[in-house]
Order: structure tokens, then sequence, then C-alpha cells
């Protein structure tokens, strides 16, 4: 497993613990419109991290922005442009070459 995922994974599992802890502290998300923006889903633990941001977004009354790039750094550039035009009122990046996606979540 690479470092990135062994960090992304403990850093899931502290949110998700943390969530559970802090129930009646979370902040809404109501009105807001979060994009998540994935490398690609063709993986088991892709698909359920993605469906995991998608189910807490609308959990707590935010609508998701949905784009998965399908492992192709050519489409991440596209959907990433297409996310800055949308103008969210926030980016969830999920994996993906951060020399490809840096400039354009700086955006």
């Amino acid at each position: 497993m690479s470092r990135f995922l062994k960090l992304f994974t403990c850093l899931v599992l502290a949110v998700a613990g943390s969530l559970a802890q802090a129930e009646e502290a979370v902040p809404s998300l109501a009105g807001k419109r979060i994009a998540v923006s994935m490398a690609g889903t063709s993986h088991y633990f892709d698909i359920k991290a993605f469906q995991a941001q998608v189910d807490e977004i609308k959990r707590l009354g935010g609508t998701p922005i949905t784009l998965d790039a399908g492992r192709n750094d050519r489409n991440l550039v596209n959907q990433l442009q297409t996310v800055v035009t949308q103008k969210p009122d926030a980016v969830i990046q999920t994996l993906g070459t951060l020399s490809v996606i840096d400039p354009w979540l700086k955006r």
C-alpha cells in the first residue's frame, strides 16, 4: 500500500471517528454546493470512498457535484476546469497526480 493511500485511509478513519463522536457539533451544509472530484472509481476502495463522501454531503444538507476522471489525467484536468467554472463552495479531490491537479485546485 502506498504511503499516500495509507495516509488517506487514516484520514478517512479519523474523520469518520470524529463525526461519530461530535454528531451535534457538525455544521450544516444546507445551501452549499460541494464538488467531489475523483481520479477514478474503478477500484472497490475508490467507489466506496466516493459514495461515502456523496452520502455525507447529502446527510449534512449540501448538494454534491460529482465528477469521475476514469483514471485519465487529461480527463482529470478537464473536470477540474469544469469545477472552477461552476464555483462550488468547496472541492473534495480524491486521489490524482499532485503535479496535475495542484494548479487547478489553487484556483
